[in-house]
């Protein structure tokens, strides 16, 4: 009798451990960090940028002498702040387009391009993934001259 006692003891705090694990790994909907309030913190408080960058940050470039797609690898010491021209919403020279994934197209999923397309030759995309509930950078892409 003891040992069966012992025994769903044992199995109660498996299965209490177990499903403790699961609600860390899966955050609810509660925690799921909304894209546009991230977005505002992370171009106005450099600190929260910080640590929502995934560094070393890849950063690919149009390389000025050669004209060709040129790449690097960002690290946190040489990382500038960048307020992504947040404040230029109203700007006549150029228009932010945000995409909900890496393909530009529109669908529910844990990616978003921030880009700022200008009517010359402004192309800045921001690459966000959301992981865990919690937006990070994890690439930039300056395309323009």
């Amino acid at each position: 009798m003891i040992v069966i006692s012992n025994r769903k003891i044992v199995i109660k705090r498996s299965l209490i451990l177990q499903f403790s694990f699961f609600l860390l790994a899966f955050p609810s909907n509660a925690q799921v960090e909304s894209f546009d309030n991230f977005l505002s913190k992370f171009s106005n408080d450099s600190l929260f940028q910080i640590s929502r960058v995934e560094f070393p940050l890849k950063y690919i470039f149009l390389n000025d002498d050669t004209f060709e797609l040129d790449s690097s690898l960002i690290n946190k010491k040489d990382y500038d702040i960048n307020k992504l021209h947040y404040s230029l919403y109203d700007c006549s020279e150029a228009f932010p387009a945000i995409y909900d994934n890496f393909k530009s197209q529109l669908r529910d999923t844990d990616e978003r391009v921030f880009r700022w397309k200008g009517f010359t030759a402004m192309d800045e995309r921001y690459y966000f993934k959301r992981r865990r509930g919690k937006w990070f950078l994890i690439r930039i892409e300056k395309l323009g001259t």
